[in-house]
């Protein structure tokens, strides 16, 4: 029984009574010659009483110092040091298969690092385990000899390397100082390169690599020491666990380090208590990522409730935002989105501007209180005659103005025409106090009367005037040539001081005659403005921008001294 270790070829020669035997084998050949526990076998059917010199002989074997253990067993004892290889590895398979398949059903969804790391340091352990006894080659026949050692380096850096980071993630954050942090995956990818390297025998020296595989391992052991014992030191509950688990390990793992620097004999003890605490370690770091896992799932559910808090603010703050406080229907804010949002859809719609009238009156008569409560009756009227009408929005604007969007052509507007006109006259009461509901309202239609919302609100707002103009309690709808008027008033309003300035105000004299007398029993004054470009204008034309502009008693004292001084003159 020989440990494994790389070659090309070997021969056993063993010397007896009979003479010189020789038996020669290379690598293609081992399938047939391997033992559980790592070992090459060669059966010798000659008694060992009789075999004078047992010889061992290596064609390009990587270096000696590798060989550590060659020893002569009868075949009775060989079948109990398998039997208890097997019973071990069938432990350590189970344990580890486990630990696996419980970690990749748990949490099938997004897994977090810590959890990703344990599922691949278990998959390098248990692929190292099953390699380096050669419990594969059940599987896998020719996964011994030169192949199983140097998969055995790619394995032990991997296995390293990944349980190193899982103990880097599962740590709380905020627990270990960031140079350590980055000095432990500086380790961990050392530790992977390293491996492959000391697997490439053919391209590098063997010893050397395999030493600095040593070293990297021993590093790591250290690295990992030192965080643990920080981590202490500042209350991690999850390195508790790591430390249950880990500590075994890191004391064997130390025995094989001491053994393959040869600060140790070679002992089967060593290499069995690798496994078996590789196994341990599985199960208690299972109980580690479920510990944390509680925590992490805490974590979620305090998270998941902030934002479902933070949510439903953002909802209740939102609907405040698109809310009028005192009647309960939309603003002006949840107004003006709702139509952008259908002009930028072109959906046709009609807008409509209504005008609650008399509401200072109904202030001073019933106080503000009172004009509330009229405010509150006109919403509460619109919502339930509008409740039939799906898609029509109801918003207050102004203090006494509300606005409402109705969607679709034409007879849409009329059917919501002949609703509003079911709330004209309408008696509420308030404080024993029996009054009647009188609404001005104005209207204009999208794309018809304007293409961009605040040339619709203004059509529509002068539509509203129109409607109050004609004694109010009634509806109008948008016309174009009231819309040149408008224009013109405009502009009228803008002359009209400057024309006080220039002596454009005149009054214009007519006698009123007796017919049967002839006589002139006096005379009616009647202003006029000379304007510079519309000639003479009458008072119908310019009274509303006299009151806009409040000239109109400016105006009055223009005209009426020189008016009066011509009177006293003609008579």
């Amino acid at each position: 029984m020989v440990d494994q270790t790389r070659f090309r070829e070997m021969a056993v020669l063993v010397e007896d009574a009979d003479g010189l035997h020789r038996l020669t084998f290379d690598h293609s050949d081992l399938r047939r010659h391997w033992a559980p526990g790592g070992l090459l076998r060669f059966p010798i059917m000659t008694g060992g009483g009789a075999i004078r010199s047992l010889y061992l002989g290596f064609n390009r074997i990587d270096d000696l110092s590798f060989m550590r253990k060659i020893v002569a067993v009868p075949e009775p004892e060989q079948a109990g040091v398998d039997a208890r290889w097997l019973l071990l590895m069938g432990l350590f398979a189970g344990t580890l298969s486990s630990a696996l398949l419980y970690n990749v059903v748990i949490h099938t969804g997004r897994r977090p690092p810590f959890q990703r790391w344990y599922l691949a340091w278990v998959a390098a352990a248990f692929a190292y385990g099953m390699v380096w006894t050669n419990v594969a080659a059940y599987l896998v026949p020719t996964l011994v000899g030169p192949i199983a050692v140097r998969l055995d380096f790619i394995l032990v850096g991997l296995m390293v390397a990944t349980g190193n980071m899982f103990f880097f993630a599962v740590i709380e954050d905020g627990i270990l100082p960031r140079a350590l942090l980055r000095c432990g995956r500086l380790l961990a990818i050392s530790g992977v390169a390293l491996g492959f390297v000391a697997a490439a025998d053919t391209v590098f020296p063997p010893v050397l690599t395999d030493r600095l595989l040593n070293y990297a391992i021993a590093l790591t052991a250290v690295a990992v020491g030192l965080s643990c014992w920080i981590a202490v030191q500042r209350r991690s509950r999850v390195v508790w666990f790591y430390l249950i688990g880990w500590s075994p390990v890191i004391i064997i793992f130390l025995a094989r380090l001491a053994r393959n620097l040869r600060l140790m004999p070679q002992i089967d003890g060593v290499d069995m208590a690798t496994f078996a605490t590789l196994a341990f370690e599985a199960l208690v770091l299972s109980l580690a990522i479920a510990d944390r896992f509680r925590l992490v799932r805490r974590e979620l559910d305090a998270a998941r409730q902030r934002q479902e808090i933070d949510r439903a603010e953002a909802k209740a703050l939102q609907a405040a935002a698109r809310t009028d406080h005192l009647t309960g229907i939309g603003n002006r804010s949840a107004f003006e989105a709702d139509a952008n949002g259908m002009i930028a859809h072109g959906e046709l719609f009609s807008l409509f501007l209504i005008d609650v009238d008399y509401l200072k009156d109904t202030n001073d008569r019933l106080g503000h209180r009172g004009g509330d409560a009229l405010l509150k009756r006109v919403a509460l009227s619109l919502t339930e005659i509008t409740s039939n009408t799906p898609g029509i929005m109801i918003a207050r604007i102004g203090g006494d103005e509300f606005a409402l969007l109705c969607p679709g052509g034409r007879s849409e507007e009329a059917r919501l025409v002949d609703l509003l006109a079911t709330m004209q006259g309408q008696p509420w009461r308030f404080m024993e106090h029996d009054r009647t509901i009188s609404l001005s309202i104005g209207s204009a239609r999208f794309p018809e009367d304007a293409e961009e919302l605040d040339a619709l609100y203004h059509n529509a707002d002068l539509a509203l005037y129109n409607a109050k103009r004609q004694g109010r309690a009634c509806h109008y709808h948008y016309d174009a040539l009231q819309r040149l008027l408008r224009d013109l008033q405009v502009e009228l309003s803008r002359d009209a001081e400057a024309g006080l300035g220039r002596c454009e105000f005149l009054l214009q004299f007519q006698p009123i005659v007796a017919l049967q007398s002839g006589k002139v029993w006096g005379y009616e004054a009647l202003l006029r403005w000379d304007h510079p470009h519309y000639g003479f204008i009458r008072p119908d034309r310019f009274a509303d921008v006299l009151v806009a502009e409040r000239i109109g008693l400016r105006i009055q004292e223009h005209v009426l001294e020189p008016g009066a001084d011509r009177v006293a003159r003609s008579s």
